[in-house]
């Protein structure tokens, strides 16, 4: 089934860190600057500064304790201005530090539990992933991570490419379908005007055929046209969140995130892809009869109505060019896996 929102396919990306620290920067540049700790309380104090470590807005009065506390006294703190105007990636760069573990304070992230597709210290290996088969360095499985991404991200271009191409098919055909309407009604009134008050009641019920038809292949195309919207749109912004997850995240944003996308990227080329240049039905063509007396007399109805494949523009340039147009280029649709 296609896609009904564009939120539908956002909402399928796990929750995480990576996600949730640029949503919070994005949102905290949009809202009211004023003191989250205070709001607690109910109390608007105007922020002074802002926490990189607790995504955090603070007044002068929080701040001077923020970097007092024991817990929070080493926390990357900046001024309102600069979370105002600094760019997101400046923003991000601070907290690209060492990766250090959420279990066990202290130890660094050094290895990937490839089976549990999860981070791990040396502690974590050893309680946590004793069993595991496939414990790599994270400095081994690092570049085929990101390599993997940039795959995906090249991946999901070619399918936002292909759903534009199809989106344009699909508003050509929705149009050459209404225009072959209003040709077949044409037809029907000339059959109208020469078999006068006979053919009246016949001309209702060839109207009506051919109402119902191009009706329903309208409302079709319609439902492809919305479907393949909505899915180049999300493919924007799967693209544009490739492109802050590989320019921004960490590896282990890119781990939580790996899973997810190799799978929406399989169910994105297995959508899209099929459409890309298919040309449907949408030549709604109304055939008279050859002996219109005898069809007056015997005949149920004026003419047949019927659905043809009609040419769109890309084809009639095609067919009207010497020049060879170059393939689609091909997708390929197997994600490394991490080894």
């Amino acid at each position: 089934p296609g896609l009904e929102s564009v939120d539908q396919w956002v909402d399928s990306f796990v929750f995480n860190t990576f996600i949730a620290t640029v949503s919070k920067i994005k949102s905290a540049r949009a809202a009211e600057k004023a003191c989250d700790i205070c709001r607690q309380e109910r109390v608007l104090v105007e922020a002074s500064a802002w926490c990189m470590e607790c995504l955090e807005m603070l007044c002068e009065d929080c701040h001077r304790v923020h970097a007092r506390s024991r817990a929070s006294r080493d926390h990357k703190l900046i001024s309102i201005d600069d979370l105002q105007n600094e760019s997101t990636e400046k923003l991000m760069r601070p907290l690209a530090r060492p990766l250090t573990c959420p279990t066990h304070r202290g130890k660094a992230v050094t290895r990937v539990c490839v089976d549990c597709k999860m981070a791990a210290c040396e502690t974590c290996s050893l309680v946590s992933h004793g069993k595991c088969r496939r414990l790599e360095e994270l400095d081994k499985v690092s570049p085929t991570l990101r390599q993997d991404m940039h795959e995906a991200r090249r991946r999901v271009e070619a399918c936002r490419k292909a759903s534009a191409v199809s989106s344009q098919g699909l508003t050509d055909q929705l149009a050459t379908l209404t225009m072959s309407k209003d040709a077949s009604l044409e037809e029907v009134r000339m059959i109208k005007e020469k078999l006068l008050e006979l053919v009246m009641k016949k001309e209702e019920q060839a109207v009506k055929q051919i109402e119902a038809v191009y009706a329903r292949q309208r409302d079709f195309l319609s439902r492809r046209l919305k479907s393949c919207d909505v899915g180049h749109s999300a493919l924007g912004k799967t693209y544009q969140f490739l492109d802050n997850l590989i320019a921004l995240g960490n590896d282990v944003d890119i781990l939580k995130n790996f899973d997810t996308i190799v799978k929406h990227v399989n169910v994105l080329e297995k959508e899209q892809l099929p459409s890309y240049q298919q040309t449907l039905s949408t030549v709604l063509k109304f055939t008279p009869e050859k002996k219109t007396s005898e069809f007056l007399k015997n005949s149920g109805a004026l003419g047949e109505v019927k659905l043809a494949k009609g040419t769109t523009k890309n084809e009639k340039q095609k067919t009207g060019s010497d020049d060879k147009t170059p393939a689609p280029a091909t997708v390929n649709k197997n994600i490394k896996k991490v080894s």
